[in-house]
């Protein structure tokens, strides 16, 4: 199997902070890195990009901390923004997990809560077996155990304990 190495987009301030420059870094081995952004691309297409206050890099796992991530539509264009405590990307695969206080927010203005989420990289969809809250525009709820959507929450499918109300 193919070793995903991350590519990261770094974001260095000068020790007298006046000069800001931004490079690509190929990380192999062992790597700590401070605020730092990482990003995936799939046939020259960006998939999502990664902005993280603290990310460790080993061989097979990079670990992030305090992070976000924008994953993109066609066009480069963004369709949601997940935020969480931390994660794992698995290097080998390209599949990420969120832990801890996770919220993804689309550009249509739904809100999904939960406290574990991957990605699969293959087949570029968000889920859990954890307990999910949506939240749209029009103040609609719905809650369960266990996901399986797109990043942008059009194609949400909620695994057990369905619930659905109004908040007015």
């Amino acid at each position: 199997m193919k070793r995903l190495i991350p590519v990261l987009i770094l974001a260095l301030t000068s020790c007298k902070g006046k000069n800001d420059v931004s490079e690509n870094v190929q990380l192999n081995g062992q790597e700590v890195l401070d605020s730092a952004v990482i990003q995936q691309t799939k046939d020259s297409r960006k998939l999502w990009e990664l902005a993280a206050a603290r990310i460790e890099v080993n061989d097979s796992v990079t670990r992030v901390y305090n992070f976000r991530i924008k994953f993109f539509g066609q066009g480069d264009s963004v369709v949601s923004v997940l935020s969480a405590d931390s994660g794992r990307l698995d290097n080998l695969s390209g599949d990420m997990m969120a832990m801890g206080r996770v919220v993804v927010n689309t550009v249509d203005g739904s809100t999904l809560e939960t406290t574990a989420l991957n990605w699969s990289n293959d087949q570029e969809l968000i889920y859990t077996d954890s307990a999910v809250t949506i939240t749209d525009t029009t103040g609609r709820v719905l809650k369960g155990i266990g996901l399986e959507s797109d990043p942008q929450l059009r194609h949400v499918k909620i695994k057990s304990e369905v619930e659905g109300y109004e908040i007015h």
